[in-house]
């Protein structure tokens, strides 16, 4: 029998997507990646080239399968990778659970189309109903007298809920809490828990989750930084006084009487770090809601992909049934469990740092000997300049590896 999580992929992936590959098939620029991520210790996001395959040990194969825009991994052991051959080969091209079947989210130009063309749309169906009382202006006594049916249609019609309707308050059950850190302005963390009600899925989850990552970001280090938020790891938080919470270590909350207070699934023994890969968390990261305004970039530079609405992945994630008083001065509770975000170095924010000023500099030093022919000395200072520049860096990356990290969860 396959493992469960062989089981789950298979039967929420495409056909098309899914591969057995073996060790013969990872190449040399495979093996120069991993000793890069093993010499920095760093977490390598290498968008847009294709990830990293892991090393396998002997009698192991990878199940390659592609969530959004990101292939992922997974060790096949022999004797399962035998029975997912026979399973594709009379499984269905999209199972029932296919992630790819979810319903997308429209285009931002055909949003924008619609926006555009509504008003027009909008005048003529005034004109038209203008032109259809103008007409029946000439029956209108005979309708004052006609008896009036029962308006059963107008009523159902007008009582229509757009949303679902709202459980009773003796059969909501009490939401839960995911604590969130996120490291803000400040040396302690900005603790957010959200929320997770019966409503929740993993679709709203990571939208939100986002939300409150944005909140205590500033945009330069979202955008500017060569480090990018690619995951969330699972953690043990220490509150040393009121609103001060700091990183304490990675866990689980495994003592029997803490493990009480906690909701998720699997527990230890069975349940393991990471309950969730951190690839498979920088793709659900990666989804979209609906209305994406990056959707007008086309499939090439962003793919657009929904989460399906279950609870997969908010159930492995430790949920908190009290709230956590970080503000309080008698609350004696000092150690929580929740996530904090995991962070990988950008391999495109890298050759932005390292191109833009060697092109900068060579188009100088171009310009410069055209206009001052034979004057190398002065064209090539530029150039030397960025060189010994990028070299810097490159090394204070490499040497703080370490260090960047540990600060990161402080």
């Amino acid at each position: 029998m396959l493992p469960y999580r062989l089981r789950q992929i298979i039967e929420t992936t495409p056909k098309n997507s899914l591969a057995l590959i073996s060790h013969s098939d990872i190449g040399r620029v495979n093996n120069a990646k991993s000793h890069l991520e093993t010499y920095t210790e760093y977490l390598w996001d290498w968008w847009p080239l294709a990830p990293r395959i892991p090393k396998l040990a002997t009698g192991e194969q990878h199940l390659q399968w592609k969530l959004g825009r990101r292939k992922l991994y997974v060790r096949v052991l022999q004797e399962h990778a035998e029975a997912v051959r026979e399973i594709l080969k009379i499984a269905a091209d999209h199972p029932l659970k296919c992630h790819c079947c979810t319903a997308k989210p429209p285009r931002a130009s055909c949003m924008v189309l619609r926006s555009i063309f509504r008003p027009v749309l909008g005048l003529l169906e005034h004109n038209k109903q203008r032109s259809a009382s103008s007409g029946s202006s000439s029956s209108k006594a005979a309708m004052a007298y006609t008896p009036t049916s029962n308006n059963t249609s107008g009523a159902s019609s007008s009582n229509i809920s757009c949303g679902p309707t709202a459980p009773s308050p003796t059969t909501q059950p009490a939401p839960t809490r995911i604590i969130f850190g996120v490291q803000g302005l400040r040396k302690s963390l900005e603790i957010e828990q959200i929320e997770i009600c019966s409503q929740m899925n993993d679709q709203i989850f990571f939208l939100e989750l986002k939300k409150r990552y944005k909140k205590h970001r500033l945009m330069v280090s979202r955008w500017l930084s060569p480090f990018q938020f690619h995951h969330c790891d699972f953690v043990r938080f220490r509150k040393i006084s009121v609103d001060r919470v700091f990183f304490s270590c990675e866990g689980l909350p495994e003592d029997i009487v803490v493990a009480n207070e906690y909701e998720y699934d699997p527990k230890p023994p069975l349940g393991k770090i990471p309950l969730i890969e951190p690839d498979v968390f920088a793709a659900c990261l990666d989804s979209c809601d609906d209305g994406c305004k990056w959707s007008v970039l086309g499939p090439w530079l962003h793919d657009c992909f929904q989460l399906q609405p279950d609870k997969e992945r908010i159930t492995c994630i430790p949920k908190k049934k009290k709230e956590f008083a970080v503000k309080s001065k008698y609350d004696a509770e000092n150690l929580v469990w929740g996530i904090q975000p995991g962070y990988a170095v950008s391999l495109v924010m890298i050759l932005i740092y390292a191109l833009v000023p060697l092109l900068s500099a060579f188009g100088f030093w171009i310009y410069w000997l055209a206009h001052h022919p034979g004057d190398w000395q002065n064209a090539s200072v530029p150039m030397v300049t960025a060189v010994t520049l990028e070299t810097l860096l490159l090394s204070l990356l490499v040497l703080s590896s370490r260090s960047h990290l540990r600060d990161e969860r402080r």
